[in-house]
């Protein structure tokens, strides 16, 4: 038999550690060509190049039914992979959190 994927999480790699990021717990990703600059800290886009603004995402968690939330940040590689990651991790989400309102 053919083990069962889980598409429930995805995990992010950074600085050698995983990131385990349930995706129904994902609330929104971010980006400056849909959301502005207002989305990300100012400390963020000082130190990061106008050039590479394209490329950047923020994901916005919420842990623990709503009482702790966090962002982090990518810059993907072009700013294809960006709109691709972007499009992916959206209907990712949707399918997640259709599969958790089902009873089981």
């Amino acid at each position: 038999a053919k083990p069962k994927k889980d598409l429930s999480k995805i995990v992010f790699q950074a600085d050698g550690q995983d990131i385990k990021c349930p995706l129904a717990n994902l609330e929104d990703v971010y980006d400056i060509d849909s959301d502005g600059t207002s989305a990300f800290p100012p400390r963020l886009l000082n130190i990061l190049p106008p050039q590479d603004w394209d490329r950047l995402l923020r994901l916005h968690l919420t842990w623990q039914k709503g009482e702790h939330s966090q962002s982090f940040y990518m810059l993907e590689a072009t700013p294809e992979a960006k709109d691709d990651f972007l499009a992916s991790i959206k209907m990712l989400c949707a399918c997640a959190r259709s599969l958790e309102s089902e009873p089981e």
